[in-house]
């Protein structure tokens, strides 16, 4: 099977996850709940989400080097899936891809469902919905998604303690770059 060309792939991929952030918009709106009420641009929130993807980046580096086999499927996955997808796409090309999904994701997850859900459920139990729906979100293996949803609690915990949506997002953005330009360019 020949690979999608890398231009459907990036637009397929960049309207996908923006689209996310479309959709949480769009809900926000008619749920009266701006999921960007808490995003910021400032050089802090910046500065917090590059800081921030450094412990999400050291977990890609030791999972990756793991033998044990639920992490080696992941790997694999990763690199028979993703690779093929992405292999021939340019540095700016996978940025845009990245920053689509941090956006998207983030508007959506932290944005929208654990800030809508906080005054039904509390910052704690928002937290736990938005991480799990993050997790099944995100289904290339059951490890996969466990560690998505560890992640996504990871972010949300960080915005809780920020306030601000620009870390998280600066954060996921970056972690997914740097994971997907490792997989890409390494294999």
């Amino acid at each position: 099977m020949t690979p999608p060309r890398r231009r459907t792939v990036v637009a397929v991929s960049v309207a996908v996850e923006g689209g996310l952030g479309l959709l949480a918009v769009a809900v926000g709106l008619a749920a009266d709940y701006p999921p960007w009420s808490t995003l910021r641009w400032d050089v802090r929130g910046v500065g917090t989400g590059i800081v921030a993807a450094v412990p999400m980046l050291f977990l890609f580096a030791v999972l990756w080097r793991s033998r044990h086999s639920p992490v080696a499927s992941i790997r694999n996955e990763l690199e028979q899936r993703i690779l093929p997808l992405f292999r021939d796409c340019s540095l700016l090309e996978l940025a845009a891809v990245c920053i689509a999904a941090g956006v998207g994701e983030e508007l959506l997850f932290r944005g929208l469902v654990q800030g809508g859900l906080t005054s039904t459920l509390g910052d704690g139990g928002a937290l736990a919905v938005a991480s799990i729906l993050f997790a099944l979100a995100h289904p290339i293996t059951t490890l996969y998604s466990i560690v998505a949803g560890v992640l996504g609690f990871y972010l949300g915990a960080l915005w809780l303690w920020c306030g601000n949506l620009l870390t998280p997002i600066v954060a996921h953005s970056l972690y997914d770059f740097v994971g997907l330009t490792f997989v890409v360019r390494r294999c």
